[in-house]
């Protein structure tokens, strides 16, 4: 688990700008999702979050738990640790785009 969390908070920064919308999710790896309760407005909102199985649906934790629990805040990262895939798991619309796609369309419009 210490491995998704680290590749989680490593991934951050660049998931700070794309547009989150309810019920999108965050793949890590083969086996995790980082999933957001109602209440989350970005893909970074720790306290929102929890990690659930990708192919069980099991409850791993509460990505803020998680966090304090390994202390990466004090102690840094892992070096011995990879960096697992990153994969944005969007809902799409009745138009056939993901919040991801209709943010790009506004700004090119």
């Amino acid at each position: 688990m210490k491995q998704v969390i680290q590749t989680y908070m490593k991934a951050m920064p660049a998931l700070q700008g794309i547009p989150y919308e309810y019920g999108n999710t965050i793949k890590i790896g083969e086996h995790h999702v980082i999933a957001f309760r109602d209440d989350a407005k970005r893909y970074t909102d720790v306290l929102s979050a929890y990690v659930t199985g990708w192919d069980n649906n099991k409850h791993f934790g509460e990505v803020a738990d998680l966090i304090k629990d390994y202390d990466f805040l004090q102690k840094g990262f892992d070096d011995t640790l990879i960096d697992l895939p990153v994969c944005l798991l969007e809902w799409v619309d009745s138009d056939g785009t993901t919040a991801t796609e209709r943010r790009t369309f506004e700004v090119v419009a």
